[in-house]
């Protein structure tokens, strides 16, 4: 193990228990400073990092590890200007061994972060059991999107199969894990493990345990997400809806909100049916946010789809920082929804990428469900989900003018544009891509009721967009400006 190592522009590598994100930091491009460390802490395989420094989002790149020949890609999780989050993979990089850090981008070198020093394992130090050694350090604490679990750390939860449930559990009991609670997602064919994970055994060495034991399981960190918002009467004309037209639906489909309560006396007789997720002792939140997301979608005056049935799942709830859905209520949400045979889901709410959702948001997906989300509102580029997962149409908001709005994220996951900012909604004013993603959900339900059958609506949406920005989809605009079908 080398003792003294010397960076390019950067500070030692600070690898935390567990999960715990390592800092490199840097200044880019790099200049001839030095520093020196003694530093041997490590970051396991699949660990995650964050970088800070200066990262230009229009060259975002790729960060590598290791050198030429074979160097390897780390899976971006989030890129912002001053602050980069990824994975280190699990392949291809050897324990023990030390790692060049780079930025890259066209082929050239935009900065050198420093080096990695991988964990090795207890197998290599005698133990013939060959489980990944426990590191020093403090325990990892959870992080402010994160459900904490009795120890401070972050709680984590597991989607798996329903046959192979107990084998997870099981397994990670033995590893010393510590099974918090179970969620039934009888319509999706799943159950959720919630775990409180012991010191030494973060989410990559418990996902290499489940990969012997329930295959089909997939384990990641209990995430918290919160609203995506930041309606004026622009709206249907911006889109090209026909002048004082309610476009009342032939049949009512089944439209599934997933958000905080919703006031179905404010939306003017329409079809609501409430349902909520929340286990005991967690608080609710106001109805202003759901109210006014269902009101855009079916209100009788104001609404884009009057006719629609309502299915509200209440999964937000009043978290130590805030208001926010845990994961495992949302998913909770998506199963009942299953149950009831929603045909259109809108999810105005965005957080941090998820192994666990996504698992869950393809169940779902294969239910036949159209899932459409809103990209956030962070003003940067950043892969939210549930808006960046594969099966979901990621919307973002534009205002009167079909200018960005300045706080929407962006992202190559990006697919279409609607209003959003200043949008007349429940008796007031709201913006945000929360406001815009009701509207696409909206127009879903209308290609639903004429039969348009689930795999067809994506491709329908796209059809006469109003390209914006630059020529073809982009990343802040998606394909462009979503048009109405008619009536």
């Amino acid at each position: 193990m080398i003792g003294r190592l010397r960076f390019l522009a950067l500070l030692a590598v600070l690898v935390m228990p567990q999960l715990a994100e390592a800092q490199l930091s840097t200044t880019l491009p790099p200049n001839n400073n030095t520093t020196t460390t003694n530093n041997t802490r490590c970051i396991r395989p699949g660990g995650t990092v964050t970088f800070t420094g200066n990262f230009t989002p229009s060259q975002q790149g790729e960060i590598v590890i290791g050198t030429q020949p074979r160097p390897r890609a780390l899976t971006i999780l989030s890129w912002r200007a001053n602050r980069v989050r990824a994975r280190v993979p699990t392949q291809g990089v050897n324990p023990g061994d030390q790692y060049l850090v780079q930025w890259i981008n066209n082929q050239q070198v935009q900065g050198t972060m420093g080096f990695a020093n991988i964990c090795r394992t207890s197998a290599e130090r005698g133990d013939p059991n060959g489980q990944t050694a426990t590191p020093t350090g403090p325990r990892e604490r959870a992080a402010r999107d994160e459900v904490p679990a009795p120890d401070g750390s972050p709680e984590y939860v597991v989607s798996v199969p329903n046959g192979q449930a107990n084998a997870a559990a099981n397994a990670l009991q033995q590893a010393g894990a510590a099974l918090l609670r179970t969620r039934p997602l009888p319509s999706l064919g799943r159950t959720l493990l919630l775990f409180q994970l012991p010191p030494g055994l973060g989410q990559a060495g418990a996902q290499g345990i489940l990969d012997q034991a329930a295959p089909a399981a997939r384990i990641d960190t209990h995430m918290v997400y919160g609203f995506a918002q930041g309606a004026r009467t622009f709206a249907p004309q911006l889109i090209g809806d026909p002048a004082g037209a309610r476009c009342n639906l032939g049949r009512g489909v089944r439209v599934g909100v997933i958000d905080g309560p919703i006031n179905s006396g404010a939306l003017g007789g329409a079809s609501v049916t409430s349902h909520s997720t929340l286990i005991a002792g967690e608080k609710g939140v106001g109805a202003g946010h759901g109210t006014a997301v269902a009101a855009l979608i079916a209100a009788p005056n104001g609404g884009f789809a009057p006719g629609a049935r309502i299915l509200a799942v209440n999964a937000f709830s009043r978290e130590t920082r805030g208001e926010g859905g845990r994961l495992e209520n949302i998913a909770a949400g998506l199963d009942w929804l299953a149950d009831q045979n929603a045909e259109v889901v809108n999810m105005s709410f965005a957080g941090r990428t998820n192994a666990v959702f996504s698992d869950v948001l393809g169940a779902a997906s294969r239910q036949g469900m159209v899932l459409i989300a809103a990209v956030g509102n962070t003003g940067k580029m950043t892969n939210a989900y549930p808006a960046a997962a594969g099966p979901v149409i990621a919307v973002t908001a534009v205002d009167a003018a079909s200018r960005l709005y300045r706080s929407a994220s962006t992202g190559g996951h990006v697919e279409l544009a609607a209003p959003g900012v200043d949008v007349f909604a429940a008796g007031g004013f709201r913006t945000g891509t929360s406001f815009a993603a009701p509207i696409v959900t909206a127009l879903a339900a209308r290609l639903r009721a004429r039969g348009a059958g689930a795999g067809a609506i994506r491709g329908q949406l796209r059809q006469g967009v109003t390209d914006l920005g630059a020529a073809g989809r982009d990343a802040q605009f998606g394909f462009g400006l979503v048009r109405s079908p008619g009536c």
